[in-house]
């Protein structure tokens, strides 16, 4: 039991870590003035996260 909580903890981490990545990509493109880009990065966050 021990073991596959590990394993969920590790899923949760790499999850926020994916989420953190998107995240910093969707702040770069909008700094960059790439709003459609920006926007389109948003719905495929939200479409699989």
């Amino acid at each position: 039991a021990l073991h596959r909580h590990d394993a969920v903890q590790q899923d949760f981490r790499g999850i926020f870590h994916v989420q953190q990545f998107a995240l910093l990509g969707k702040l770069r493109a909008r700094a960059l003035g790439k709003d459609m880009a920006a926007r389109l990065f948003a719905d495929w966050l939200a479409a699989h996260g």
